[in-house]
């Protein structure tokens, strides 16, 4: 079985949740409203694309549909970067925000869903 499963990818997102409630609850008890707020939000803007594109590219399993699973993954990606976007225009456009705090939260979520995944591979690979 893959290292990289339907699993490993819920866990990772559930991962990037609990860190944004945590910074978000920290930020905003330390040093603002609305430092917490833009933390939640920059979060929330990595968050919500990975649920949409897990969604999608494990819809289907098995050989028998492989070229069902590109196209799922393909759209899941697509409907990934589109849902980001709405979401960086919406947020800087109509919510007051704290911009460092905002990009700080997007960019360790972002991290903690590229590096997860590796360090789980890593550590199933050593234990082989």
């Amino acid at each position: 079985m893959s290292n990289f499963s339907r699993k490993t990818a819920y866990q990772t997102i559930l991962f990037q949740t609990l860190t944004v409630l945590i910074l978000a609850l920290a930020f905003g008890a330390l040093l603002s409203l609305k430092a917490g707020y833009s933390v939640l939000l920059g979060g929330v803007t990595t968050v919500v694309p990975a649920l949409i594109f897990s969604w999608f590219a494990f819809l289907h399993q098995g050989a028998r549909a492989a070229g069902k699973i590109l196209q799922d993954f393909y759209l899941g990606e697509l409907l990934k970067f589109v849902t980001m976007a709405v979401l960086f225009i919406l947020i800087l456009r109509f919510v007051p925000i704290d911009g460092l705090h905002f990009m700080l939260s997007f960019i360790v979520t972002q991290l903690i869903g590229l590096l997860i995944p590796r360090f789980r591979f890593l550590s199933a690979t050593e234990a082989s």
